[in-house]
């Protein structure tokens, strides 16, 4: 009599997508006040990565957001910060003890779904060293540094926020999704940005009031337009 193990095959359960947690993220907390911790909580190992990503999505605007662009770059800034050196992803307790609104938060994360399977159709394993090497994710985190201290320059001037916030989706996504391709994307981001601030440093108000002046032209002249006047028939 021969003794037999049965042989068990444990199913590998596929890893779900981004946009599926977010989409179940605001099933949950999108219509109530949620403290930071809790919602990193919920996240799982992804957390920190998503939620810079989450942190960035506001400034995906024309228009400067000069009083959350200090707290939200604060934050980001810290997390880059502890990646550049090494250290794993954390938050002080004064940062994970604040409440988000829950209409605010709400719409962040519909627009974050949105901005996310978008990007989950061009992203791909492609050059993965640079989202796993030791080395390169400091360079990656000394990258979100930067952007983040763009972010929260106070300076009142349609578009400085865009492409800093760019940068730093592109680098958190690459560290999500393995995309080395994605993180040199968020470089070249990073490089426009200083190209764009040292443009503005160096032609000063000058850049400043003719950025403005392009702005409203393009982009404020159908709000500045008056409508017909109506003559009544004789």
């Amino acid at each position: 009599m021969s003794d037999s193990t049965p042989s068990t095959t444990l199913a590998v359960v596929p890893r779900r997508k981004l946009s599926a947690e977010l989409h179940a993220l605001n099933a949950r907390f999108g219509h109530e006040a949620v403290q930071v911790g809790e919602m990193l909580g919920v996240m799982g190992d992804r957390a920190y990565s998503l939620f810079l990503v989450l942190l960035s999505l506001p400034f995906f605007t024309p228009v400067a957001l000069l009083p959350l662009s200090t707290v939200f770059g604060a934050m980001i800034a810290y997390l880059g910060c502890r990646l550049a050196l090494g250290l794993g992803p954390r938050l002080p307790e004064s940062m994970r003890s604040r409440r988000l609104p829950p209409r605010f938060f709400g719409l962040l994360l519909r627009g974050a779904e949105r901005v996310i399977r978008f990007l989950e159709s061009i992203t791909r394993k492609r050059l993965p060293f640079l989202a796993t090497d030791p080395l390169v994710r400091r360079f990656v985190g000394a990258g979100i540094v930067a952007a983040a201290l763009l972010l929260m320059l106070p300076l009142p001037i349609p578009l400085s926020n865009v492409i800093p916030a760019a940068s730093i989706t592109c680098l958190a996504i690459g560290l999500l999704e393995e995309d080395g391709g994605m993180i040199l994307v968020g470089f070249i981001l990073l490089l426009l940005s200083f190209v764009f601030f040292g443009f503005l440093a160096f032609f000063g108000f000058e850049a400043m009031e003719y950025i403005h002046h392009w702005f409203s032209a393009h982009f404020g002249a159908a709000a500045a337009t008056p409508p017909p006047a109506v003559t009544p028939a004789p």
